[in-house]
Parts: C-alpha cells; structure tokens; sequence
C-alpha cells in the first residue's frame, strides 16, 4: 500500500477551485462534483455516477461523524475501480487495491534474494543483477527508485557475454516517469513513440482532447539481445506504462501475470474540509493507441503457486531463464 500512495503524492498535479462549505453534506457534494467533472475513465469502465451519487447520497447529514462522513465517501470512490483514486485525511487514508489484493502475488523477494540475488550479485544503483545459467537477472524495485544513466551503463556492459536479459518488475508500483524514460531509451535503437496521452478538455465524461504523443530517442548503444520482462498485478502506474511500451519491442517477451493497470496521470484536489482527493485526469494510451487502464497482458501466463512459495522456487524466473537460454 505504501508504494501506491508514494506514487500518486510524487507525481500529481494539483487542482485548486474555489472552496465551498465544510459541513457534511458540502463535502460530500464537493468530492462527488470533482470527480463527475474531471475523473477520465467513467466512459472506459462503464460507470454511471449519477447513479453512484443516488445511492451514497441519502447517507449523508451534517449530524454525522468525521470517519461516517470519510467511510461514506471512500466507499463511493472505490466504485471506480482505480488504484489512483484516493481519499486522504489526518485520521486515516483510503485507496482501491482491487487491482491486485484479490490475485495471486506471484513473487516472493525473500525468494528472489536467496536464489537469485546471493552475495554474488551487484547493485546498479536500485537495480539489482546477477548472472545466472549464462543469463542476466536484474530486478528493480520501484520507479520512485532513482536510476541515472552510469547505472543503466553498468546493466548492459555487465550483459556483455550473455544469451539475454530477465528484467524483474514485479511488486514494482511505479513512480518517476523520468526513470521509465532513461531505461526506455536503452532499449530503442530509432526515435520511437512510447506513448500516447488524452487529456480532459471539458466538464463531460468524454471531453477530451486528441492522443498526443510521446516519443523518446535512444540513449547510448541499445540492447539489442532477447529481454524477459517479467509482470504481476502489483505492475501498477509507471511501471504499467513500462511494460506497455516494452511489449512493442521486438526483441521482448512478457512473462508472468497482467500488469495491475493505472493508465492515467493522477491529480490531487484539496477538499474544503482539507482532505485530500486524489484522481485519474488523463488517460494512457499505448503506441497501438489502446488505453491501458485495464492492463498489459503478457505473451506467456506463468504462476507462482502456494507450493512453490513453500518451497522456495520461482516458476516465473526459472520459466524465463529457460527461455533465453534455449
């Protein structure tokens, strides 16, 4: 939970209007009207908000509690289905995890460290590498995790001698763009459009403007070998755009379950009352100019199953080393 909420505090926008009453029923009207007015995914995930609306708004009175009031408003927001939507106050923080709790986790990093990422491996910064079987394993952690070039420099000469590269983003919940960015443009041998962005244009749910695009020009000699990437559903936000992009590549295999999704750029707002509303404003699109909201799937489902956390294996990592060396 904590790297989501890193996430959305690092790399928002904030929104200010004009600031209505405190009270209640205010409150509850402000936060329904910021989000009718600029969420960007109603249309995408077939939400009728209105009807969301209908239903929380009888709840309300201004006899109720500060937490009645929190609840009441953290339950309507979660019918948006959006690990970027969140509702914060000085008592207590409120975000949608149903884009990974209900899954299977499919990693274990105890796991990864014991057989993966022994004494013998280095550190590249955040990156952590190994060679293992004549193959290069690298696992980074999280997108807030700053990389600098030198880093990303030390990854591919340390590939030098090997069949191909299992790149680890599992449990990875996003962060800085910038370092999506810098490990992108190791990998791109011409100028490439990584991504495409609609932003709101209007208080309507399907106000947008045109796909911009966004594109990255390489930076330094590119990688050019075989790359796993491997993925899970707590692949969320930044990282999500990552392996979107990385899917396009000829030379890349996706590995392991769909990303979490989070395809949008989240916003904050600063309710009346002071707490925080945190919302999807924009929506991503993949070069294919597909949103991916929803998730990027894999080109091979592996799973880890309950017993093979017991027993201290990987299927995923095992599954993409075998890959790479065959």
């Amino acid at each position: 939970m904590t790297a989501v909420i890193v996430f959305i505090t690092s790399c928002k926008k904030n929104v200010f209007l004009e600031q209505p009453a405190a009270n209640p029923v205010a409150v509850f009207d402000e936060a329904w009207k910021i989000m009718d007015e600029r969420y960007s995914f109603f249309v995408l995930k077939n939400v009728d908000w209105k009807e969301q609306y209908d239903a929380f708004r009888p709840e309300i009175n201004d006899q109720m509690t500060e937490k009645e009031l929190f609840k009441a408003i953290s339950d309507m927001l979660k019918t948006v289905h959006d690990g970027h939507v969140s509702l914060i106050s000085n008592f207590d923080t409120s975000v949608y995890t149903g884009f990974y709790i209900p899954y299977p986790r499919n990693f274990n990093l105890i796991n990864i460290e014991n057989l993966y990422l022994t004494d013998s491996a280095k550190h590249f910064g955040p990156i952590k590498f190994n060679i293992i079987d004549s193959v290069g394993y690298a696992y980074y952690h999280s997108f807030n995790d700053m990389i600098s070039d030198s880093d990303i420099d030390s990854l591919v000469d340390a590939l030098h001698f090997a069949k191909g590269l299992v790149l680890d983003v599992r449990a990875n919940f996003g962060g800085n763009s910038n370092n999506v960015d810098k490990l992108c443009r190791r990998f791109i041998d011409q100028e490439r459009i990584v991504y495409y962005e609609r932003t709101k244009t209007g208080k309507g749910h399907g106000d947008f403007s045109d796909p911009r695009p966004h594109s990255l020009k390489p930076g330094g000699l590119p990688y050019k070998m075989p790359i796993v990437l491997l993925t899970n559903r707590t692949c969320y936000s930044a990282c999500n755009d990552f392996a979107s992009f990385m899917s396009t590549l000829p030379n890349v295999t996706i590995m392991g379950d769909q990303t979490g999704g989070g395809g949008g750029l989240p916003y904050e707002y600063i309710l009346s009352n002071g707490w925080h509303l945190n919302y999807t404003g924009s929506i991503t699109l993949s070069p294919s100019l597909q949103p991916i909201e929803q998730g990027v799937y894999p080109g091979q489902f592996v799973f880890v199953e309950p017993i093979d956390e017991i027993q201290g294996i990987d299927p995923i990592v095992d599954s993409a080393i075998h890959f790479l060396r065959k």
